[in-house]
């Protein structure tokens, strides 16, 4: 991994989903450094996982005096989905990607109102030498990207996505049952 010292800017990205909150608390529980935790929020969230992210602010503050920075589109989910100008073929609506579909190039809001969010922060952060800890899971690593940036924790410590899971149940964690209903905790929109 990547070694630490005092310069450098340690930056939490919260999905809020299983690995990422997995990632949070075990850095916590380890005593790494955190600087931020990065939360997008879509404005779509299950009141479940709007429990879940203020909850696991709470255990911040509580144990590092600091609390979750949420980011916010500015103009939001609805706005993107109905209004934003989309460039279509004639005879389509020129407006708003419509509702987010599980097809490739369809799920608009997770790069926009998320991903998107979160790169422009840690972007701005990198300039101050900041890493980004990223919670993807050991059998996941095809979506580690290569940036010497980017950290990998669980990947690391051989934490896979039913572990990571497993272990926010038993500190817990369980989004209102979220996970048992359905397999990824994405916005409510999101089939």
């Amino acid at each position: 991994g990547a070694v630490n010292n005092s310069e450098t800017f340690s930056a939490v990205s919260l999905s809020g989903g299983k690995d990422s909150s997995c990632l949070l608390l075990l850095m916590i529980e380890k005593g790494l450094p955190i600087d931020c935790v990065l939360y997008a929020d879509t404005g779509m969230e299950f009141p479940e996982m709007e429990a879940h992210i203020a909850k696991l602010d709470d255990f911040l503050y509580q144990e590092r005096g600091i609390h979750i920075t949420t980011l916010r589109h500015p103009h939001g989910f609805e706005w993107m989905m109905f209004e934003r100008p989309v460039n279509r073929a004639p005879g389509r609506s020129p407006k708003g990607y419509g509702w987010p579909l599980a097809a490739p190039g369809r799920r608009w809001c997770t790069g926009h109102l998320k991903q998107h969010l979160i790169s422009k922060e840690v972007n701005r952060l990198k300039k101050k030498n900041a890493l980004n800890f990223i919670g993807i899971a050991a059998d996941e690593t095809h979506r580690c990207k290569d940036d010497p940036h980017n950290c990998y924790p669980l990947v690391e410590w051989g934490i896979t996505e039913t572990q990571a899971l497993q272990l926010c149940y038993n500190r817990g964690y369980d989004w209102g049952g979220l996970y048992e209903i359905y397999r990824r905790a994405s916005c409510w929109c999101f089939p």
